[in-house]
């Protein structure tokens, strides 16, 4: 592939039902903008172009994939999707699900426990050295 291997952190795979959440939520007003910048999401062709979940199968490279269960931005549901996609192709994805979080680590345990998950990640996928991964308290990490 072209990338070694990729980090995404709360990453929509459907920019459609990304941007349909976004109406329906507390947001709404404010991402009519993405609307307007993106382009006609409701074109299934054009959302399916642009949106990573229908690109699965080309995804060759390692991913860690980070997910707030309490999203109100990109809903689990849309990182569930796009890791068993990824998988049911032969990719290989580390994905962690953060119990308590939302868009963001706000809980400075959760924050230190992905950190450490990417820093051994990366070494894994590029080489070179990695910090022993330690414990981390209050973290609400758990893979999937």
């Amino acid at each position: 592939g072209s990338y070694a291997c990729g980090v995404d952190m709360f990453g929509p795979s459907d920019v459609a039902r990304l941007i349909a959440s976004m109406k329906t939520s507390k947001f709404g007003s404010e991402y009519d903008w993405l609307e307007r910048r993106v382009g006609d999401v409701s074109d299934k062709v054009f959302n399916q172009r642009i949106s990573p979940l229908y690109h699965a199968s080309n995804i060759t490279s390692p991913l860690l994939v980070a997910q707030g269960v309490r999203d109100p931005r990109v809903p689990v549901e849309q990182s569930d999707e796009f890791v068993k996609a990824v998988r049911a192709k032969g990719g290989k994805v580390d994905y962690v699900r953060f119990e308590s979080e939302g868009h963001g680590l706000e809980i400075p345990g959760n924050r230190l426990d992905f950190y450490q998950r990417v820093d051994g990640f990366l070494a894994q996928c590029l080489g070179g050295r990695a910090e022993d991964k330690s414990f981390v308290a209050g973290t609400t990490a758990h893979e999937g």
